[in-house]
């Protein structure tokens, strides 16, 4: 492309907006990332607590004459397990909701660019047919003066 025409795209709204739509787009993308790593932090705590009240209720199982102590530390376990679980579930469609937005996005992004594009093959065209009228203008010109 010449410099003309990098010039006249530069200048086109939908350009500007695929732009500011590419920015939000990265913001998205960020937001996505943090939503996956809370989410595999969740669930790494949930297996944890998951592992540490199964040993719990194992040794409340075996232990007699602690089965006071291990049954209390097995639902107090078991609690913390849930609560992990509960915001696990909560953080999963937190980032099922991000996925959607990063995908919406990309399809406005494509389309803004899809448009932008054929607008400048349009202009590119109107340009080149203004070209050949002014070239034969000039010629029919050239030709009525001899």
């Amino acid at each position: 492309a010449d410099e003309r025409g990098l010039t006249g795209m530069r200048r086109d709204p939908l350009l500007a907006l695929a732009r500011l739509e590419r920015q939000a787009l990265d913001h998205r993308r960020g937001v996505l990332v943090a939503a996956q790593g809370e989410l595999d932090r969740l669930e790494g705590a949930v297996a944890r607590h998951h592992a540490a009240w199964s040993e719990a209720m194992t040794l409340a199982a075996t232990a007699e004459a602690e089965l006071d102590l291990w049954g209390a530390l097995s639902r107090g376990t078991r609690q913390v397990h849930d609560r992990f679980e509960a915001a696990r579930a909560a953080q999963a469609v937190e980032l099922g909701k991000a996925q959607a937005e990063v995908h919406a996005s990309v399809t406005e992004l494509k389309r803004l660019e899809v448009l932008a594009g054929r607008r400048a093959v349009r202009r590119e065209a109107e340009a080149a047919a203004a070209a050949r009228r002014l070239l034969d203008e000039l010629t029919t010109l050239r030709h009525g003066r001899r």
